[in-house]
């Protein structure tokens, strides 16, 4: 996980249904730090990185995977720029900010920083 970012504090516990997995957006500034080569093909939707704050526990209907078994809570993940859907938590303090919740297929895949 990147040591510069810290994830905020919410306000309200998240517990995603079935495969979804909820992301916390990285800032833009820790993105640009990352080189990856991206063909002409898939250039209109860029990829998005952010760090995995909650999990769904899978099995809500026939065959729906559990993301636990490939993903961890403060995982660094890539997704595609429009998946899932953004929603805003309440944080501490009054304020709220923007998670995307993501099936486990649209998560690209998992970043293992050196």
């Amino acid at each position: 996980m990147p040591q510069e970012i810290s994830i905020p504090k919410f306000a309200i516990e998240t517990d995603p249904v079935g495969d979804r997995v909820v992301v916390f957006p990285l800032p833009e500034h820790v993105k640009t730090s990352m080189k990856f080569d991206i063909p002409d093909s898939h250039k209109k939707e860029k990829p998005m990185f952010g760090l995995v704050v909650a999990l769904g526990k899978g099995g809500a209907w026939k065959d729906c995977p559990n993301p636990s078994a490939v993903l961890a809570v403060g995982d660094e993940v890539a997704f595609g720029e429009y998946s899932g859907d953004d929603v805003r938590v309440p944080v501490e303090g009054g304020t709220s900010e923007k998670v995307k919740v993501l099936h486990l297929e649209h998560v690209l895949f998992k970043v293992n920083r050196k």
